[in-house]
Formats: C-alpha cells, structure tokens, sequence
C-alpha cells in the first residue's frame, strides 16, 4: 500500500508477478523525499507495470517542482491528446482514439482546477499592486474563499478519477501503446518527409485561424477567434517538438515560434475569462449590498491590457507568418 501526501492510499502488489512496482522504493531505496520533525522517508511514488519498468534504467528526486501547479499536469494530458491527433494516420484508428479520449476527460476534470489556480494568482497580484485607498469592501478574502475552493474542488475530482481503475487501465494502454506502438500502414516506413505533411497541415490551420482572428471585429467574436488561433498554434507548436529527433532545428525554431503565438494568445484568453469573472463577482458585490469598484478598477485594467495584446499581435503576425520559416515543411 502507498499513502499519497493527501493521506488517501493506494494498493499494489508486491514480489515476482507485481502489477505494479514503486520505482523509487525499487530503484533507489536510499532516497528520502522528506525531512519533517527530526523524521525522513518518502512520501512521493511513480508506479510502474512490468512493462514500463523495462524501459526506466534509474529513479532520482527532482525537487523543482515540488508543488506543480494543476496547469502543468493540464498541458502534459494536452499535449498526448494534441500529438496523437495531428499525427493520427501513422496509427491503427481503435488505440489511438482510445488514448486520445482519456485526457479529454481528465481535462474537463482539470479545467475547473487549472482555471481557479490561474486566476486566484492573477487577481491577487493585482489587487495586491493597488492603491490602498483603490480597494473596497472585502474583497480579497472573497477572490480567495472563491476561487480557492474553486481550484481544491476541481483538483480533488481529478485526484479521485486518477485513483480509480480507469485511470491506472490509461496507464496500462499508454505504456503498451508506447511498447508496441500500433502502427498503420503510413506509419511503418522510415521517419522523414511523411512526419512534415501533418506539420504542414497544422501550421495552415494556425495562419487560417489567426487571419479569421484579425479580420474579426472587435468583440466576443474576435475573442473567441483569437482562441481558436491560440489552440492552433498550440497544437503546431506540440506537432514541431514531436518531430525535432528527426527535423532537428528547423523543427525546434517552428516550436519557439508557436509557443510565443500560443503563450500572447494564452494571456489574452486569460483576460476575456478574467473579465467574467470580475463581472460575477461584482454583481455578487453589489447583491450583497458591498463596493464592486474594485472589481470595476480590475476589469478597467484587464480590458487594456487584452487590447494591447491584441494591437502587438497584430503588428507582429505578418513577420511571424512569412514563408521563409516554413519552407522546409514543403
């Protein structure tokens, strides 16, 4: 049995037909990854079938992100999800669609945590850079009572779907997947200028998107364009890592370049939540017979701040769309 840091467990076998080995306990039994009270020992594991165990050849602690926002978890289910979809033809259909349908669902468990956690810092920073005199009424003790339970509710029904069998059978079927991978017919000759057409494809999915976007008029229609261009260019930007083993830089640099799209986009759709979220919560404010200045002030700063963004990527994108950067992809 393992017992998680939130106290909930986690049962695996143990000896010659385990289902699951702890690698850490396994691998580097030495290792602690606590130190509370005079007391060590580990309270961290990565399970693994018999399977996967043959591909690990060491276990180590990485400190670095020992409190990992939900958001990271939230991009890793994307990017499997985004990958096996873009590169779909390389695969036997059943396995793939299979695989791609897990993370769809964990996600819609995740969104609810990835948003209150993104939010709940955003507000706070800046309700924290206002003038005291700007601030009425309570209101960081509403953002925080609100959208921190948002995010820890979020977060446990994600954390009880990854306890349950259906989640450790993801595990399994990833694992095999990754052991055996399911190849089509397209997918069993050598890598090279096959793995360049579904670049291809999401790169003209990204200029098409982001063309629509700016001739939008300004509004929840450009809003809404501008993050389907930021979905697309998240999706080239996952297609561009996937194939750098085999593209090598003209690969890496398409991927920089997504990720500055995908990230500017990223922040706008940041603000277009946040201006919904600032409107409910000064409504709220004004029900309860409380100041929603505040919440105005905040909603004044985030639209500029979605119209700069918005101005700069406009001045930007026909640059960052020239053909010169993707000639290779021919």
């Amino acid at each position: 049995m393992v017992t998680l840091d939130d106290g909930s467990s986690v049962n695996y076998s143990t000896g010659a037909n385990a289902r699951y080995v702890d690698l850490g306990s396994t691998l580097d039994p030495a290792e602690q990854t606590y130190s509370y009270n005079s007391l060590e020992g580990s309270l961290d594991h990565v399970l693994a079938n018999p399977a996967a165990l043959t591909m690990v050849t060491s276990a180590d602690v990485w400190q670095g992100n020992a409190q990992e926002a939900v958001a990271f978890a939230y991009s890793r289910y994307n990017w499997l999800r985004s990958t096996l979809r873009t590169f779909h033809e390389f695969f036997a259909e059943a396995p793939s669609l299979a695989l791609q349908a897990r993370p769809r669902d964990l996600n819609l468990l995740l969104n609810a945590a990835r948003d209150g956690e993104v939010q709940l810092e955003r507000f706070m920073t800046a309700i924290d850079a206002l003038d005291d005199r700007d601030v009425r009424g309570p209101v960081a003790a509403q953002v925080q009572g609100h959208l921190g339970s948002e995010h820890l509710r979020g977060r446990e029904r994600a954390l009880a779907w990854m306890r349950g069998g259906e989640y450790l059978g993801f595990v399994d079927d990833l694992v095999a997947f990754v052991t055996a991978p399911p190849y089509s017919p397209l997918g069993q000759p050598p890598a090279g200028a096959a793995l360049r057409a579904p670049v291809r494809r999401a790169d003209r999915k990204l200029r098409r998107r982001a063309g629509l976007a700016l001739r939008a008029p300004e509004g929840d229609r450009q809003d809404a364009a501008l993050h389907a261009a930021r979905k697309a260019a998240k999706r080239l930007r996952y297609a561009a890592e996937t194939i750098r083993p085999v593209h090598g830089m003209n690969a890496a640099k398409l991927a920089r370049r997504a990720k500055r799209i995908q990230d500017t986009l990223g922040e706008h759709q940041d603000c277009v939540v946040a201006q919904g979220v600032l409107r409910e919560f000064a409504t709220a404010a004004n029900g309860a017979g409380e100041s929603s200045f505040t919440y105005g002030l905040l909603l004044g700063g985030e639209q500029e701040h979605a119209r700069r963004i918005r101005d700069a990527f406009a001045a930007r994108w026909p640059k960052v769309a020239g053909r010169g950067h993707r000639r290779w992809l021919r």
